[in-house]
């Protein structure tokens, strides 16, 4: 794949954890460390 050629559709802004960690090769358990240390933000729904 050449650099800078994205598939699928744009990023919304918006995206489930899973997603994000088959994205960015990062397991859902950092994320959550992350999130837990102010690096990451989470949009609660529902």
């Amino acid at each position: 794949m050449a650099v800078g050629t994205r598939t699928g559709p744009p990023p919304t802004g918006r995206m489930r954890i899973g997603a994000l960690a088959r994205r960015t090769g990062v397991s859902t358990r950092v994320l959550r460390y992350y999130e837990q240390r102010g690096l990451l933000r989470a949009l609660r729904s529902g």
